[in-house]
Parts: structure tokens; C-alpha cells; sequence
């Protein structure tokens, strides 16, 4: 495992597209150590009243109702190795895309990210 390098000072757009390629190299290891670690914090935050409050909120609004622990760590581990690296060269191939929201004087250009 090669790890994640992260450049200093951060540059998200870079920063980011760094660990997208990373993802394309991912091992069936690599993809269910991350599965298990998304998995704790999920199950983590839902132990507390505000994670409670806060995934109640955003699924009601995203996904039309809750959703158990149980039921979302399911779906973390129907993820395969095979579409973690398929997204990976699907989101490396694409067009990058530069959203703003707010006032976007001093927002860099696109080509200088």
C-alpha cells in the first residue's frame, strides 16, 4: 500500500484526483480494511444523539426515509474491489467540473487548480 500523499499546502482539486488514482491500484485488501473503517464510523456516529439527529436528517432528505446501521452496512459491503476501480477510471476520464457557491470574485480559474 502505497498510502496517501497529500501536498502541502493542500490543493484540493490536485489533492483530491491524487487519491482517485490511488484508487485504480486498489487490492480486494486495500478496498474491505476501507469498508471496515467507513463501516465503525458509521456505526460510530449513530451512537450519539446528534449523529442520530444529523443521519435521521440528511437520509430523510436524500433518501426519502432512514435507513438502520445495519441495513447501511450492507450496502457499504455489496461495494466490490472491481467498482471501487471502475468509478476510480471513470472519475480520471472525465471532464473535471468547478462548482461555486457564494461570491466567486477572487475564485481561481479552473485550468489553474
Amino acid at each position: 500500500s502505497s498510502g496517501i500523499n497529500a501536498e502541502w499546502p493542500l490543493r484540493p482539486g490536485k489533492s483530491s484526483i491524487g487519491v482517485v488514482r490511488e484508487l485504480v491500484s486498489s487490492s480486494d485488501e486495500e478496498v474491505q480494511i476501507a469498508k471496515n473503517k467507513l463501516k465503525l464510523h458509521i456505526i460510530e456516529e449513530r451512537e450519539s444523539r446528534a449523529g442520530v439527529l444529523s443521519n435521521t436528517a440528511r437520509e430523510s432528505i436524500f433518501l426519502d426515509g432512514s435507513s438502520s446501521s445495519t441495513e447501511v452496512c450492507e450496502a457499504v459491503d455489496s461495494v466490490t474491489t472491481e467498482e471501487v476501480v471502475s468509478m476510480a477510471n471513470k472519475i480520471i476520464s472525465s471532464a473535471p467540473v468547478l462548482v461555486s457557491l457564494g461570491n466567486g470574485e477572487h475564485m481561481p480559474l479552473q485550468r489553474e487548480l
